[in-house]
């Protein structure tokens, strides 16, 4: 016969037995990742933000390394970050790709209308398959893609000129080897 002390014991070994497994359970699935020279692009087909009739791909991203920007007119960080987008491709050190993601198109356009297009194209990927594919958690993201259109290296939250030369340039230098 179990004591009053076993009793008491009892519901809190099960709570951590229950939450050790529900933590296991969430984490442990496969969750593709990109991960710095590991994946290259998943296969997608999705609209041009600018026009939509057009249909991009992954063959679309490669040719020369690129910043694939992660963003959405949702997205507060991303008007932070923005005026450091524009100021990028304006120097011309590297082509930039945008990702719009989860976001109505018509609301898409406007914030590029407003703040300016730093953009060579934008991928509307309205209902976020693509960016679950790369493993997006948020906006914004930046993903430094070689000329083959492998991910080289994934940065989460604003980028901004520390970011840009502590560590994008620096990897654009080695590609560039």
């Amino acid at each position: 016969m179990l004591g009053r002390r076993s009793l008491l014991i009892l519901p809190g070994l099960l709570f951590l037995g229950m939450s050790a497994w529900l933590l296991l359970a969430m984490f442990s699935g496969e969750r593709p990742r990109a991960v710095l020279g590991y994946t290259a692009l998943p296969d997608f087909s999705l609209p041009a933000l600018q026009d939509p009739e057009r249909l991009l791909s992954a063959m679309d991203l490669r040719g020369a390394p690129l910043l694939l920007n992660v963003w959405g007119s949702w997205c507060l960080p991303c008007r932070q970050e923005h005026p450091f987008l524009l100021r990028l491709a304006a120097r011309g050190e590297v082509a930039l790709a945008g990702l719009n993601y989860l976001d109505a198109p018509a609301d898409a356009q406007e914030f590029l209308d407003e703040l300016g297009d730093p953009y060579r194209l934008v991928i509307s990927d309205r209902e976020g398959d693509f960016g679950r594919a790369l493993g997006v958690q948020g906006a914004p993201e930046t993903f430094l893609l070689d000329a083959q259109g492998a991910v080289r290296y994934r940065h989460v939250g604003l980028l901004d000129e520390r970011v840009w030369n502590d560590t994008f340039r620096p990897l654009l230098a080695q590609l560039a080897e």
